[in-house]
């Protein structure tokens, strides 16, 4: 199987903040991110999402700030995977 991501995927458990539901992380890339919840979501949808990375910059943490497209979603067990395309990103220190 050939893997057609052009972008390389960090594997990262990071804690995601979303409107209706939290969830973690399986990994990120700069156009990407994969996490597991308990909400579901529908192939489309547009979604907000937060992550804080507390060790990016010890004493200085990071908060993004992300906006995106669901593009994939898995059945994990009793919760949902769910992979979405990152189109924005806002950094605050």
């Amino acid at each position: 199987m050939h893997d057609k991501r052009s972008v390389q995927r960090i594997q990262m458990e990071v804690p995601v903040h979303l409107a209706n539901a939290n969830g973690m992380t399986r990994d990120i890339s700069g156009s990407g991110i994969f996490f597991v919840t308990d909400h579901s979501y529908a192939l489309g949808e547009n979604i907000s999402f937060s992550l804080d990375l507390n060790y990016a910059f010890p004493g200085q943490p990071l908060h993004l700030d992300c906006f995106g497209q669901v593009k994939r979603i898995e059945s994990i067990g009793d919760q949902v995977g769910v992979a979405a395309q990152i189109e924005r990103i806002s950094c605050l220190h």
